[in-house]
C-alpha cells in the first residue's frame, strides 16, 4: 500500500466517528435534519420530537452546560488532533500516537463511553491489497469485529451498505473535498450490528471510510468505527455519534504538520526509490558485463572446439582412407589368389564377392546366382540383370568401403 495513501487517511480519521442509522424512518427523517444542521448538538425539542429505536422518548443532553470540550492530543507528534465536545457524564479515553518519521500511527485508541453502557470506538486505519493478502472486505470486517472484542458477545454483523447520510455530514464532505485535491476518492458506507453483553441486547452500526485511488487497483485504506448501545438507547446513541462527529474542531496546525510529514516521507521514498533504481540499474549492467564476459569466453571456447573437431574430422577422414585403400587392396588381392572377381547388383542393391572370374560380363538374379559371359548378351532378361566389377566401381570413386 502506498504511504502517502495511508497518512491522507490518518489526516482525517477522527471523522470515522461519524455516521447515523436506523430502521426507523422517523429518526432517518430526523437523522438528515441533525447531520446537516449548524449546531453541533440538537435540541431539547428536536430530540424530544425523535422517537426512540423502540417509540420510547429519549432525552438528550442539553447544549447549555450539558457538553465539555475533550483535545485529542497526539502523544507522538506532541500536538493536538482537534477537539471533541462530548455530552457531560460521558468519557472519552484516548491513546493516539503518529510516527513523527512515516507520518503512520504507531498507537491508535479513540473511545467515547456513555454512562448507560454506550460506546464509539475509532479504530486504527487499515491498508489493504496483495502486500497485506486481504480484500476490503476481510479488512473491514476484521475491524469491526476487532473493534467489538472485549466488549459484547455473539456479534452479528450485516451486509456493508454505502450511506448517503454518512458522505452528507460536514466532516466527510471537508475530507473528500481534500482527498479529491490530493488524488483520492473517499466513500462512505455502514452496516448494522447486533451482539450480546452482560446488560442485555447490543445494537449499534459499523461505519467505514473507503479510501483509494485510480493509480492503485485493488488497494485501499479503511478508517472505521463500532457504535454499541444498549437496543433501547441505539438510535440516540447513534443520533450523537453524529453529532459528535459534526461537532469536531480540526486543529489547522495538525493537518499542516501532517502534510509536512507526508511531504518529507514522499520525498525521502522518492530518493529511496532513485537509489534502489541506480543501485538495480548498476546491479544489471554488472550482470550484463558478466554475461558478455561469459559469452565470450564461451565463444573462445567454441571456437577452440571447433578447431579440434575439425582437426579430428580431417585425421578420422585420413584413418578412413587409409582403412579404405587397405581393404580395397587386401580385396584384390584375395580376389588374384583365388581367380575370383566381386560383383554389384545396381538394380537388386546386392553385392556379390567371389564369382568365377575370365568372363567380360556378368550377370545375376535376385538369388544371388551369377552367369559369366564373354559377349553382352543378356542370357535372360527376366531373370538376369547386368552386374558391376567392383574394382571398377571402386577406380570411378563410387565405392566407399562399406558393403555393396
Amino acid at each position: 500500500m502506498s504511504r502517502p495513501l495511508l497518512v491522507a487517511a490518518l489526516l482525517l480519521a477522527p471523522l470515522a466517528l461519524a455516521a447515523c442509522g436506523s430502521s426507523s424512518d422517523s429518526y432517518d427523517d430526523y437523522a438528515d435534519e441533525a447531520m446537516t444542521s449548524d449546531d453541533s448538538f440538537a435540541s431539547d425539542d428536536a430530540y424530544a420530537e425523535a422517537p426512540g429505536a423502540f417509540g420510547q422518548e429519549i432525552s438528550a443532553p442539553t447544549p447549555d452546560g450539558g457538553t465539555q470540550p475533550v483535545v485529542i492530543v497526539d502523544r507522538g507528534l506532541q500536538i493536538a488532533q482537534g477537539t471533541y465536545m462530548i455530552p457531560a457524564g460521558w468519557q472519552l479515553q484516548q491513546d493516539v500516537a503518529t510516527d513523527p518519521n512515516t507520518g503512520q500511527p504507531a498507537r491508535y485508541r479513540l473511545d467515547i463511553r456513555g454512562p448507560n453502557g454506550e460506546l464509539i470506538r475509532g479504530l486504527r486505519p487499515a491498508n489493504y491489497g496483495p502486500m497485506t493478502g486481504a480484500g476490503f472486505e476481510q479488512t473491514w470486517r476484521g475491524l469491526a469485529m476487532q473493534g467489538a472484542q472485549g466488549e459484547v458477545g455473539n456479534v452479528s454483523i450485516g451486509s456493508l451498505q454505502r450511506s448517503e447520510r454518512l458522505e452528507r455530514l460536514r466532516p466527510f464532505q471537508r475530507a473528500a473535498a481534500k482527498a479529491q485535491q490530493m488524488g483520492f476518492r473517499i466513500e462512505g458506507f455502514e452496516a448494522p450490528l447486533r451482539a450480546q453483553s452482560d446488560r442485555g441486547p447490543v445494537e449499534g452500526a459499523v461505519h467505514v471510510l473507503h479510501w483509494t485511488s485510480p493509480q492503485m487497483a485493488g488497494m485501499g485504506v479503511v478508517v472505521a468505527s463500532v457504535i454499541l448501545s444498549p437496543a433501547d438507547r441505539a438510535a440516540a446513541t447513534l443520533r450523537l455519534n453524529a453529532q459528535i462527529a459534526n461537532g469536531f474542531q480540526h486543529n489547522p496546525a495538525f493537518e499542516q504538520r501532517m502534510e509536512q510529514i507526508n511531504q518529507a516521507a514522499m520525498q525521502r521514498q522518492a530518493t529511496q526509490h532513485q537509489q534502489r533504481m541506480a543501485s538495480n540499474q548498476a546491479a544489471f549492467n554488472a550482470h550484463q558485463q558478466r554475461m558478455a564476459s561469459n559469452q565470450a569466453a564461451f565463444d573462445a571456447s567454441q571456437q577452440v572446439y571447433r578447431s579440434n573437431s575439425q582437426v579430428a574430422d580431417m585425421q578420422m577422414q585420413s584413418w578412413q582412407n587409409t582403412q579404405r585403400s587397405s581393404d580395397e587392396m587386401h580385396r584384390r588381392t584375395i580376389n588374384e589368389i583365388n581367380g575370383t572377381v566381386d560383383l554389384y547388383d545396381a538394380q537388386a542393391g546386392q553385392s556379390i564377392y567371389g564369382a568365377e572370374s575370365g568372363y567380360n560380363t556378368y550377370w545375376t538374379d535376385p538369388s544371388g546366382n551369377v552367369v559369366g559371359s564373354q559377349g553382352y548378351d543378356n542370357p535372360d532378361a527376366l531373370q538376369y540383370n547386368q552386374a558391376t566389377d567392383l574394382d571398377d566401381v571402386y577406380d570411378q570413386g563410387g565405392y566407399d568401403g562399406g558393403d555393396w
